[in-house]
């Protein structure tokens, strides 16, 4: 309490309180982190998981990104090692390429890595010419016991080439395949290439991660 000589007026009185009370600024709360992103649950199946990824011109330069992105958040499902999921990465177009074996692929980072060399190439669509690639460079040889195969194609549309017997080849050795295409064309094909009707699925590259969202 303050003690003053004198009596205060009225007006000094007034002006006393508004020194006094004067009120207090609100304190801004602290800034608060966004919450960690969820991870995803982790499938620890014995799978061999194969993309088949068309990079024909049509696809587009933009589009190889989205490609890039929604198989490292596919894959990011699964625990990468030489035991339990390995993955494998082929690239077509005229001509095929192999980005990465199954036996190569020991972790999600060298998948990620591998990602980076998914480059567009000139030449005609022939998923028929991948599709035999993919037989002889990623499931070469009989299917371990136990040990589950799939195979991604990725494709922009139908086909320069013939795909009814060299997808039924990948069949025979117990590989199932899913077909992802950008829009409808070709879905005749895209139903020989694919195990069943319900293993087609349409979505246009820039909405692909939300298959795995």
């Amino acid at each position: 309490m303050q003690v003053f000589g004198r009596a205060l007026s009225a007006a000094e009185i007034r002006m006393r309180m508004k020194t006094c009370f004067r009120p207090v600024p609100p304190v801004p709360p602290k800034p608060t982190r966004p919450p960690p992103t969820a991870s995803p649950k982790v499938c620890n199946r014995r799978i061999d998981l194969g993309f088949l990824i068309d990079v024909s011109s049509r696809v587009g330069r933009t589009n190889i990104k989205y490609i890039r992105l929604y198989v490292k958040e596919m894959v990011r499902r699964f625990r990468v090692t030489s035991r339990l999921t390995r993955v494998g990465i082929v690239t077509y177009s005229s001509r095929q390429r192999r980005i990465i074996r199954l036996t190569r692929a020991r972790s999600n980072r060298d998948v990620n890595r591998a990602l980076g060399r998914i480059q567009i190439r000139r030449g005609r669509r022939r998923t028929g010419s991948g599709l035999r690639y993919a037989k002889r460079y990623l499931f070469e040889g009989k299917p371990k016991c136990g040990r589950k195969r799939v195979l991604i194609v990725l494709t922009t549309g139908a086909s320069a080439d013939g795909v009814r017997r060299p997808a039924k080849s990948l069949e025979n050795i117990g590989v199932e395949i899913f077909v992802v295409v950008p829009n409808k064309g070709g879905r005749k094909q895209m139903h020989q290439i694919a195990t069943s009707r319900l293993h087609v699925v349409t979505m246009a590259y820039a909405r692909l991660i939300n298959i795995v969202a």
